[in-house]
């Protein structure tokens, strides 16, 4: 199941396009339960941004938990898997992974509302260059979770760390 050697050097650029291909694949679907769901019965776009965030925790919570690997993972040739031993992570441990994960955007959400929602829809309204400083926290930290990524680890990110997962390839 684990391809061990240099070839774990290719994990980051997989799992980044990992990333990217779930990205794609949930945005669609969010924006339209965001616009045709969420938004007509909530108005805090807040609260709105948290179903969002549950939805996608429920994803990776249950493809990775349970069948080792998003769509995204799957068709690059990634697992998640428990370490050691390679066996399913456990919907909770994915759970944990993605909560740990979405931390960046769940600091934007506190800033949104310790600022107000209406003062960052001014401030972005005002000039996009106003927003970016709160964006920049979300990147910042998204950085810090890959910080501890080294080879000798498997290349594991904070998240990994924490709930003893681990991204391999498939053999």
């Amino acid at each position: 199941l684990v391809r061990p050697g240099p070839q774990q050097a290719d994990q980051m650029g997989l799992r980044f396009v990992a990333f990217i291909i779930d990205y794609l694949i949930l945005i669609i679907p969010l924006n339209m339960l965001n616009v045709g769901v969420f938004s007509r019965y909530f108005e805090s776009p807040t609260l709105v941004h948290l179903l969002t965030d549950a939805t996608l925790i429920a994803y990776y919570a249950i493809l990775e938990g349970l069948w080792r690997a998003s769509i995204g993972k799957r068709l690059v040739g990634l697992r998640v898997v428990l370490a050691p031993g390679g066996r399913a992570a456990g919907v909770s441990r994915a759970a944990g992974r993605t909560l740990i994960f979405e931390t960046p955007n769940f600091v934007l959400l506190a800033i949104m509302f310790v600022v107000g929602e209406a003062r960052m829809a001014q401030f972005a309204a005002e000039s996009p260059l106003m927003a970016a400083p709160v964006s920049s926290v979300a990147v910042v930290l998204l950085a810090l979770l890959f910080s501890t990524a080294r080879r000798r680890n498997g290349f594991a990110g904070v998240h990994d760390l924490w709930t003893g997962t681990r991204v391999v390839q498939r053999v």
